[in-house]
């Protein structure tokens, strides 16, 4: 099979595609009273473009943990013809500590992540969970960092020995997180598994909602998605001048695995 990089067109295209997975994801979530925000490049793309940037081609979901476990259970069980879940509970050598939604397959598009499922193949949703933590969240970030190592190990140890079984340090690790988020006096959030400096992401509970407020909702594309309601903050910590776009030569979307197939 014959494939290329992305171009802007193809990118635009892709898009469309994950817009439609994001709609299901959000009436998923509005039905069973789920709280989500658009994160990451997704929350900048709403705020700058009103749609996802111009050269991104995924969609970054943040969700706190409680419910993030209850939408992991939701999609699990449904039998969705819009979407399917990719995550520890349908894949055992899932490779991320992450989950992801995945669209319906096009034939234009292929995900070139090495050993990738044929069936998970298709635009996609990236759901982070945010996990509740105080100001001694260093020590959690520690288990957290070693628990990974762990699970590499683990991995590894598999290949060698030709398994193909749960990662039980991995499944240990979101377990750990499910209990460590359940304290009510953990008066943040953090999302211990994206790439971004977790200085910046140790972030109070109260810039992504408030008791008595309504949730803040914004325009990505043909639909409204819900942001934080501090989403000022929230981007001018992880990406400062978040108005201001990046260079051409630092728009890159090689490391998200996606081609265009010829």
């Amino acid at each position: 099979m014959k494939t290329r990089d992305l171009t802007v067109s193809d990118i635009a295209q892709l898009q469309e595609l994950q817009i439609k997975l994001l709609s299901r994801f959000v009436v998923i979530c509005k039905a069973h009273n789920l709280s989500y925000f658009a994160y990451y490049g997704t929350l900048l793309g709403a705020v700058r473009h009103n749609t996802h940037i111009p050269w991104d081609d995924d969609i970054d979901i943040a969700m706190p943990r409680k419910d993030f476990n209850e939408f992991l259970r939701l999609a699990k069980a449904a039998n969705d013809k819009c979407f399917k879940l990719w995550w520890l509970s349908t894949d055992k050598s899932y490779p991320f500590n992450f989950a992801k939604v995945i669209g319906k397959r096009d034939a234009r598009f292929i995900n070139t992540y090495p050993n990738l499922p044929d069936k998970y193949n298709g635009p996609r949703i990236d759901i982070f969970p945010l996990d509740s933590v105080g100001m001694r969240w260093r020590r959690i970030f520690f288990l957290v960092k070693a628990l990974e190592k762990i699970g590499k190990q683990e991995k590894n140890l598999q290949k060698i020995c030709k398994l193909k079984l749960p990662i039980l340090s991995k499944i240990m690790l979101h377990y750990m997180l499910t209990l460590t988020s359940a304290n009510p006096l953990a008066g943040h959030y953090i999302s211990f598994f994206s790439v971004y400096d977790k200085e910046k992401e140790h972030i109070p509970k109260s810039d992504f909602f408030m008791q008595a407020s309504d949730p803040c909702y914004m325009p990505f594309g043909l639909i409204n998605v819900r942001v934080p309601i501090n989403y000022k903050c929230i981007l001018t910590r992880i990406y400062g001048d978040y108005l201001q776009c990046p260079p051409e030569n630092e728009r890159q979307t090689a490391r998200h695995y996606l081609k265009r197939v010829i």
